[in-house]
């Protein structure tokens, strides 16, 4: 890129700022292998060398981002690309400047959140604002007395989800009843919390009948 572009960028940048989220794209390219020998003066040779290349796919713009647009009634049909942002995560949290930038992406009309599932990606790009999201399952490992034998049997996550006929698409969380679930956990409406039974009826229960 040459130095004027990267100038028009940045005013490009400074104009837009409070009109649109607009980032700037970084890519460049790279070279690994299998041995890094460091040499005097801050060169290095690598063996086995091959490139590699970073960031975002050939051809990409330079900036990107979201722009707000109200719809009108004479848009109504159009098609309008929605920015979509998602953090993927295990059992951690969002840091603080994750959490900012999907706060940025949905204030502005995108749709952003931490995503720990498939049923979690599917429920941003699926669901408009307004709709109902689909039904969220707490699963609760814990033991139960058999019916049949009298004995007392451990009932874990994924027995339970197998019980319950979870599919893989349904959005779950396993609240382990220790201090990390007690962290991350937090009630949402319509949360539908599953068990283990002493009865043995493992029929999915609705909202609010559990």
């Amino acid at each position: 890129m040459s130095s004027e572009e990267h100038s028009i960028q940045n005013e490009i940048r400074n104009e837009l700022a409070g009109k649109a989220l607009v980032f700037r794209a970084n890519v460049g390219q790279a070279w690994q292998g299998t041995k890094v020998e460091k040499l005097p003066g801050r060169k290095v040779v690598i063996h086995g060398a091959r490139p590699f290349n970073t960031g975002l796919p050939p051809g990409f713009s330079d900036l990107f981002g979201l722009v707000s647009v109200t719809i009108t009634p004479e848009m109504v049909g159009q098609k309008v690309a929605v920015f979509l942002a998602m953090e993927v995560k295990d059992k951690a949290k969002a840091s603080e400047k994750q959490s900012n930038f999907l706060k940025a992406v949905n204030d502005n009309g995108g749709r952003a959140g931490v995503v720990r599932s498939i049923a979690d990606a599917l429920g941003l790009i699926e669901f408009s604002p307004g709709m109902l999201a689909p039904p969220r399952y707490v699963l609760h490992p814990g033991y139960v007395t058999s019916k049949t034998d009298g004995q007392e049997h451990f009932i874990g996550r994924d027995k339970l989800r197998s019980l319950y006929k979870l599919k893989k698409s349904d959005r779950f969380f396993t609240d382990h009843g220790d201090e990390v679930s007690a962290r991350m956990f937090k009630d949402e409406p319509g949360d539908i919390h599953l068990r283990p039974r002493f009865d043995g009826d493992y029929t999915l229960p609705k909202a609010g009948d559990e």
